[in-house]
């Protein structure tokens, strides 16, 4: 019996899922939730889940634009170095 494998091209590159929003998007949502907009509506305007705006809240509550363009930063330089150790993993 004969078993023949394939090298797959989608599996050559490895992304994770990015964000939709913007940080200005992000801190506009969360201001407009503080200001005493319904959350349930702010949700349903901007098409996005309640666990996502509650996840910002977590990670963003408190913080400006400049912050989290500073806090995403090393999370993009990481995502990078392991998309680079995956593709040198699979080549």
């Amino acid at each position: 019996m004969k078993v023949e494998f394939s090298y797959n091209k989608k599996y050559k590159k490895i992304q994770m899922k990015t964000t939709r929003k913007s940080d200005s998007q992000i801190m506009q949502i969360l201001s407009q939730a503080d200001s005493g907009v319904p959350i349930s509506e702010l949700c349903r305007e901007r098409g996005m889940s309640g666990a996502t705006f509650y996840k910002w809240c977590a990670k963003y509550g408190g913080m400006d634009t400049s912050m989290i363009t500073r806090l995403k930063e090393p999370e993009a330089e990481n995502s990078h170095l392991k998309m680079n150790s995956l593709f040198v993993m699979y080549s």
